[in-house]
């Protein structure tokens, strides 16, 4: 996460905020509101290939109103660092307005 923390950030703003989801129970509510392997209709996920955690990006909307490219930066910093540790990972977006 310390990758996706010290990315470059627009006008140095850093309106990313960040959340580790790593508890058995969350991960099950967070998994049934993705399509993950969506466009595989038959595909059915086997416990070993389930996501072990999220990291879930959040925009502070009182520091800046749109992302802008900083998700995608900060997304590709954390992928590229897991690649390097051997980790598995993929971007799943899921965009949700604050309530």
């Amino acid at each position: 996460m310390d990758a996706a923390r010290l990315s470059p950030s627009g006008k140095n703003l850093q309106p990313l905020k960040f959340i580790v989801v790593n508890d058995r129970l969350l991960l099950e509510k967070v998994f049934v509101t993705l399509k993950f392997a969506g466009y595989l209709s038959d595909y059915k996920i086997s416990g070993e290939e389930a996501p072990q955690a999220y990291i879930v990006i959040l925009l502070d909307t009182k520091i800046r109103d749109d992302p802008g490219h900083d998700v995608g930066i900060a997304a590709m910093s954390m992928l590229m660092v897991a690649s390097d540790e051997g980790l598995g990972s993929c971007i799943v977006v899921r965009l949700i307005e604050t309530i």
